[in-house]
């Protein structure tokens, strides 16, 4: 085992010292070589550049042949620290500034998902995404049988004003009623939907703004040393973030899988229930109607058909409330594994390396913590 280690670290060591070398010629169009010196208040934190490619490590360490007047985007993060992530700026003098990309990341997420993509928070930003084209997708098909009852409603008073007989006016009055009530029940489930659809997007417009935090960094030594300061994750705004929207807790937690998980499958269990709900409504609103028919009924016969018609759509409001309160139940149980989830340790969102190089025009060095 020791020397396997000892293997992987000789090699590690004459790779980074090849790569140094072939760095520190330089490329056509490098306007300099300025080095930065990063250093924190925990070994446990890393730091990482991309620009094209990607330079990473845990502090303390030195990149160099950094381009002034560019901009990198940095995360920093580490066991037991929030992701922060942000951007690394170094002026025309090499003056480098971090700051924040939450401005950026809420115009971007206009178009869900995008801005946290485009933030380094891929898996929230996919999650925001399919949530909100399956929950688009479904309001679309609730609003157009809306207008599909609407359509026939008005059709009905049109014929209703048309009709010449009494026969004719009372049976097209009758399927009149029955529509406009139909139509009542289907626009509170199409406003549900698109309340529930509204909501998954005005959050993931703020969520840039909780939990897109800056690194804290304090710029000493005239501009060539970040100083990186951690901050600790928190179990509370874990919780409170999987009471709003579960999977946003471990999303901030860095528990990947868990986070697409409890994400999705409470997306997927609020339609279902939403489902059931309009399900059971209808089945009420049938129930009903059909007591309307019985109480306006004048013959022995017409009251005993609408009597044994009642007994069977009672028997469907029961299996629509039974199925209902299932949903509501499973929905209930997604919702607080979500959060009790928050509690339970788990892999955080790549935990630093032992490793941690430094990066010059003259050298480059490997460093391995035993």
């Amino acid at each position: 085992m020791k020397r396997s280690k000892m293997i992987f670290i000789t090699a590690a060591v004459a790779f980074a010292a090849i790569y140094g070398h072939a760095y520190a010629q330089g490329s056509p169009g490098v306007r300099g070589s300025l080095c930065i010196h990063f250093s924190g208040d925990s070994s446990d934190l890393l730091v990482e550049l991309r620009r094209g490619m990607i330079l990473s490590g845990t502090v303390p360490m030195t990149l160099c042949n950094l381009e002034p007047g560019l901009a990198y985007d940095m995360t920093v993060r580490g066991r037991g620290f929030e992701v922060r992530r942000g951007y690394l700026s170094l002026d025309g003098n090499g003056v480098p500034c971090v700051r924040g990309n939450r401005l950026g990341t809420f115009a971007r997420n206009i178009l869900p998902g995008w801005g946290s993509i485009h933030a380094g928070r891929k898996e929230a930003g996919w999650s925001d995404l399919i949530s909100l084209a399956v929950a688009g997708m479904v309001t679309l098909r609730e609003y157009n049988e809306y207008q599909h009852i609407e359509n026939r409603h008005n059709i009905l008073m049109a014929q209703l004003e048309a009709a010449d007989n009494v026969e004719d006016r009372q049976r097209i009055r009758i399927d009149a009623h029955t529509a406009s009530r139909d139509l009542n029940v289907q626009n509170k489930y199409s406003q549900r939907c698109l309340g529930y659809m509204a909501y998954m997007y005005a959050f993931q417009l703020i969520d840039p703004w909780i939990v897109g935090n800056p690194p804290k960094a304090r710029i000493t030594a005239g501009g060539s040393v970040v100083e990186i300061s951690g901050s600790g994750s928190s179990t509370a705004k874990a919780v409170l973030l999987s009471l709003f929207r579960p999977g946003r807790g471990q999303f901030y937690q860095g528990k990947r899988s868990r986070s697409l998980f409890y994400s999705l499958a409470s997306t997927a269990g609020v339609l279902v229930a939403l489902d059931y709900l309009n399900m059971y409504e209808e089945a009420v609103n049938a129930y009903e109607i059909n007591l309307e028919y019985y109480d306006g009924a004048e013959t022995v016969e017409e009251k005993k058909y609408f009597l044994e018609k009642s007994a069977e759509y009672w028997a469907d409001v029961d299996k629509t409330r039974r199925w209902r309160n299932i949903s509501y139940g499973i929905l209930s149980g997604i919702w607080a594994a979500g959060v009790i989830d928050t509690f339970i340790p788990g892999r955080e969102d790549a935990p630093p390396s032992d490793l941690s190089f430094s990066v010059g025009p003259t050298h480059a060095s490997l460093v391995y913590r035993f």
